[in-house]
């Protein structure tokens, strides 16, 4: 009779270990898909802003190599990326293969486009005041070179604006979805301690000290901690496959960094919510008396 209660109750255990970091798992998942998104639309944001683009454009009169001095001295400034020199030939070759030649944009056997350097700007500058900032700074570098300083201010303040609800949906979800995640863990925790209620009280009862009854749990806590971690990341990684295989190529925007990060987290996560989840009910069953157990 005894041995089939030990049984029962070693199944019992066993049943709420497993469940517990499953349930762990499956909520480390879905932060992994949200965290893999946030990095994801971050890096999006980053290759968007570092795509914008200034043209400089300057006198006819200046000779193509004083051009190409100018050109490196604008690519070395903090705000560059790159500096390109685009000749009057180059820009009027690529406007033909845009839109077709015009016969009435050329007067006299002139092109009627002047010299330029297109500034491709760090991300850091992405916005209004600081492109304003740039413009001011080259026509005092260069006054009497450049005659003009094209971009596009509603195009930035349009794609910054996106750029800006789009973070802050994410984060709003990942938050979210945290405070779910953190409530999830920590009743899952709760059930899987309530069984093990009894052993608590009978440890307590004999003379075990609180911080030895707290000691197995905690380790017990760390360790489901790192094995939901990495069953939540094996589906992620699961997810990610069949997502290449079926859906759409996204290995341009993943690497093995991204996924050390990600990880990384998951599981420094997975442990924190466990332990203090695991800390807290602990608390609460080690001051219930004898009678509010049953």
């Amino acid at each position: 009779m005894q041995e089939g209660l030990d049984k029962y109750t070693r199944r019992r255990a066993q049943t709420a270990y497993v469940s517990t970091i499953v349930g762990i798992s499956l909520v480390l998942f879905m932060l992994g898909i949200v965290a893999m998104s946030g990095l994801v639309i971050r890096k999006l944001q980053k290759q968007v802003k570092e795509n914008y683009q200034i043209d400089l454009f300057f006198n006819e009169e200046i000779p193509e190599a004083d051009l190409k001095i100018i050109e490196a001295e604008v690519d070395q400034l903090d705000f560059s990326i790159k500096a390109e020199y685009v000749s009057s030939e180059e820009a009027w070759a690529e406007i033909k293969n845009e839109f077709g030649e015009n016969p009435l944009d050329v007067i006299d056997g002139e092109i009627p486009i002047e010299p330029s350097i297109k500034v491709t700007i760090n991300e850091t500058y992405f916005n209004i005041d600081s492109i304003r900032s740039i413009e001011q700074q080259m026509l005092a570098k260069y006054p009497n070179q450049i005659t003009d300083v094209n971009y596009s201010e509603e195009g930035l303040e349009n794609t910054n604006d996106k750029l800006f609800k789009t973070t802050y949906f994410v984060l709003f979800i990942a938050v979210l979805l945290l405070v779910i995640s953190i409530a999830m863990i920590n009743n899952t925790i709760r059930l899987a301690l309530y069984s093990k209620r009894f052993l608590i009280k009978t440890m307590q009862l004999v003379g075990a000290t609180n911080s030895f009854i707290n000691r197995p749990m905690i380790v017990q806590s760390i360790v489901q901690g790192l094995i939901a971690s990495v069953i939540g990341m094996a589906l992620l990684v699961g997810l990610l496959y069949l997502i290449q295989v079926y859906l759409l190529d996204i290995s341009k925007l993943l690497n093995v960094y991204l996924f050390l990060k990600i990880y990384i987290g998951i599981t420094l996560t997975g442990i924190l919510i466990s332990v203090v989840a695991t800390w807290f009910a602990l608390r609460k069953f080690l001051r219930l008396k004898l009678e509010d157990l049953y």
